[in-house]
């Protein structure tokens, strides 16, 4: 109490933290910044800062500051885009297949494989690219106390042209949010 705001935080936030308080000021209206700050134990934490306006009376105007911890946010973030980096360069082709046997995700090899353009395979039926073992469900998702997550697999897939090739790889079983969802890794 009684301390200047800004030395709350470290000085390379002066600057920014300086800049949102005179514009929440000026504009009553409420604004905020990032803080990246180092934490006792020399980790990098994450913080989502928000500046409040408050004007109790005419000749006064005070700012609420609140900040939201959000370094494990920032971390899943990160591993994300870098997961979502490594799939686009993998040279094998990678789908993600749900529960109803529709394609979710694709990667451009996946999509190279089969000969459709990006994002033309979303939401189309894996069964109609491979026939077995996609069209017999069964054979692919396996249920119960079956601790086997991955399988190998090989079938005939169908291009866009018509055109056929023999594919080969794994189908992984994995769950998000209570649904069960497959992973398909392919080479041609």
């Amino acid at each position: 109490e009684g301390r200047p705001v800004l030395e709350v935080f470290p000085p390379h936030l002066h600057p920014v933290a300086r800049a949102t308080l005179h514009r929440v000021l000026a504009s009553g209206q409420v604004d905020g910044f990032s803080a990246e700050i180092e934490g006792l134990d020399g980790q990098q934490r994450h913080f989502d800062i928000r500046v409040s306006p408050f004007k109790p009376d005419e000749s006064t105007s005070w700012l609420t500051l609140v900040a939201t911890e959000i370094t494990e946010q920032v971390r899943a973030e990160r591993a994300i885009a870098t997961q979502a980096r490594m799939i686009e360069s993998m040279l094998e082709g990678v789908a993600v297949i749900n529960e109803r046997g529709m394609i979710e995700i694709t990667n451009p090899a996946f999509d190279r494989m089969f000969g459709y353009r990006r994002g033309e395979l979303i939401g189309r039926e894996m069964a109609t690219l491979a026939g077995w073992p996609f069209e017999q469900p069964e054979r692919w998702q396996r249920t119960g106390d079956d601790d086997v997550q991955s399988q190998p697999v090989e079938f005939d897939g169908r291009r866009a042209d018509g055109s056929h090739f023999a594919a080969a790889g794994v189908l992984s079983r994995f769950e998000v949010i209570g649904r069960n969802h497959s992973l398909v890794v392919l080479q041609d």
